[in-house]
């Protein structure tokens, strides 16, 4: 509820793997595309299962936890018991069947969040489960963020398609990489408003975010320089939400233009 995204991201490729086992052979694995934002995990359905879920929890979350958190889910039955963080010293809450109606689960969670924000504890992990059908009413990334991420998926595909027909872009370190670049620019400051809008439609808070714009439309509008790379004279499609930058597939895809340099 800061204004930033979870970081790392994690991302679940489909894959039948090494010997059909869901996981990356060693020759796949040393070619991978990777990122410090993102954590790569596979099986043979693409989608969260068990076993990830405690891994993720255990090196990657449970780190991350200081006092309180709080972990917003849509269905116990995917996730299932949580008690292994009590090892990380953890103390696990899960708020089950409080409610099954939307409304009563917002209020409850707006009085959690500003009790989170008044107080200091030790190490809490709270659990909140959505009420069944609630996910698009209450779910952050649902209410508004997916739109954009998707938005600028298709833009980056579009272009990476209209100035090369035969690339693959679901190959798996297309996929990746393209992951890993809208994360790394929707994390920018300069779209933390949008990040807490989210939250807004959400109607977890009770105060509009300020003014913001849309990170496809600041990034893909209005691209009409060369791109600024150095010796490049390409024309630019796209301007990096950190430090402004306008650059061309090449420098910004190609070449994964992971910027962290903010400029107002």
């Amino acid at each position: 509820m800061d204004g930033t995204m979870p970081d790392p991201m994690l991302v679940i490729l489909q894959e039948q793997g090494y010997k059909k086992t869901g996981k990356l052979g060693p020759r796949v694995s040393q070619n991978l595309f990777k990122a410090e934002n993102i954590v790569i995990e596979s099986n043979t359905s693409g989608k969260l299962d068990k076993e990830i879920w405690q891994q993720w929890n255990k090196e990657v979350l449970a780190p991350k936890i200081r006092s309180k958190a709080f972990l917003l889910v849509d269905s116990l039955s995917t996730y299932g018991d949580l008690s292994f963080l009590e090892e990380s010293g953890i103390e696990v809450v899960i708020m089950k069947d409080i409610t099954k109606d939307v409304e009563k689960h917002r209020k409850i969670m707006k009085d959690k969040f500003k009790q989170g924000l008044k107080k200091k504890c030790d190490k809490l992990l709270e659990v909140f489960v959505i009420p069944p059908g609630g996910t698009k009413y209450v779910q952050p990334f649902d209410t508004s963020i997916f739109r954009t991420w998707k938005n600028m998926e298709r833009k980056i595909n579009d272009r990476l398609l209209m100035e090369d027909p035969d690339i693959d872009i679901d190959d798996r370190n297309n996929i990746l990489k393209r992951m890993a670049l809208i994360h790394r620019q929707l994390n920018s400051p300069r779209f933390k408003n949008m990040l807490l809008y989210s939250w807004y439609s959400s109607q977890y808070l009770d105060m509009r975010p300020g003014p913001f714009i849309n990170p496809a439309v600041y990034c893909f509008h209005n691209t009409i320089e060369s791109c600024n790379s150095q010796g490049c004279n390409e024309t630019s499609f796209f301007r990096c939400g950190w430090c402004q930058s306008y650059l061309c597939s090449n420098h910004l895809f190609t070449n994964f233009h992971n910027c962290k340099n903010y400029r107002e």
